[in-house]
């Protein structure tokens, strides 16, 4: 049996996520529910990366990154997860995508995410 998610619905639960702030994370391993942030990047420079939604033109099923979100200065780490978290810190994850590729961050190095290529499609 298959099952979708109406239009009107959809909308609701993308302009919920819309209204609120959102905070991206990088992460060098899978989130553990019991325990999303423990592998969350961390280091003295490392701090989320303030997040705005937008609709893509002419799609209402889909919200996409307003903005580049960008980290600069990272301790050496391989990033294999981009998480959105409702918080700048603690807080709750709420989605998260795994990299098609493992990214490998040289030590002070950066990791850039172009607008609008972090999505969420219902």
């Amino acid at each position: 049996m298959a099952s979708v998610i109406n239009d009107p619905l959809a909308i609701e639960w993308l302009e919920l996520l819309k209204a609120k702030q959102g905070y991206a994370s990088l992460h060098y391993e899978v989130p553990n529910p019991d325990d999303p942030g423990a592998c969350e990047v961390d280091g003295a420079t490392y701090s989320r990366a303030t997040l705005t939604w937008t609709y893509p033109a002419g799609d209402i099923r889909s919200l996409v990154n307003l903005q580049d979100l960008v980290w600069t200065n990272i301790d050496p780490t391989t990033i294999v997860v981009v998480g959105v978290w409702d918080a700048p810190t603690k807080g709750n994850l709420l989605l998260w995508a795994q990299l098609d590729e493992p990214y490998q961050v040289p030590d002070r190095g950066s990791y850039k995410v172009d607008a609008q290529q972090l999505f969420v499609h219902i």
